[in-house]
């Protein structure tokens, strides 16, 4: 699972969730084809960050889009910064606990955590049906958040531990028996 490339937005510290911005500075990456693992098939969220760093990190193969890998939908929050919502009492309590209710006028998260994980699975499932053995999913902070965070069993916390933008975690699962092995952490710059 990697995390797409920087936006406008993701410079600024803004809560992107739905906002459809593209990455920046694509020719710095053109050089990322061969810094991750090799995959028989890419997943993306519909997202433009998602499917542009997709296409620059395995250039020739066309993503398979998953509109459930788009990232949360932060309501009110969208486009802001931390700083804009410093007063806001939701924010806080929301940095404060992870309370799972919903953003205002946006998505509650104990949705997105199930909504990650069922397409997750739908993915983890679809690939092991066409006998791919490597994939990769290029998707959102919080989307990877949510999924590691079942997979570890809420050990890692939703946004805790969010990854960088182009990196990721890489690992085995088996989708029958729930089996997780070698889990580690992916950089681009690795």
């Amino acid at each position: 699972m990697i995390r797409h490339g920087l936006t406008p937005g993701n410079m600024a510290g803004r809560y992107l969730g739905r906002t459809d911005e593209d990455i920046i500075e694509r020719a710095l990456l053109g050089g990322l084809a061969g810094r991750f693992p090799p995959a028989d098939a890419v997943y993306s969220s519909p997202l433009r960050r998602c499917v542009s760093t997709a296409r620059m990190i395995y250039p020739g193969r066309a993503p398979v889009i998953v509109r459930e890998l788009a990232e949360c939908c932060f309501g009110d929050f969208e486009g802001k910064t931390a700083d804009e919502l410093s007063d806001n009492a939701f924010f806080k309590e929301w940095l404060e606990t992870g309370t799972l209710e919903a953003f205002p006028n946006g998505e509650r998260m104990a949705d997105f955590l199930e909504r990650c994980w069922r397409a997750f699975v739908c993915i983890v499932r679809e690939a092991a049906d066409k006998g791919f053995e490597h994939i990769s999913i290029v998707s959102h902070g919080g989307v990877i958040g949510a999924v590691t965070h079942r997979l570890l069993r809420g050990e890692n916390g939703i946004y805790l531990r969010v990854v960088a933008n182009l990196d990721g975690v890489a690992f085995a699962y088996d989708p029958e028996s729930r089996v997780l092995t070698g889990f580690r952490l992916l950089s681009a710059g690795a």
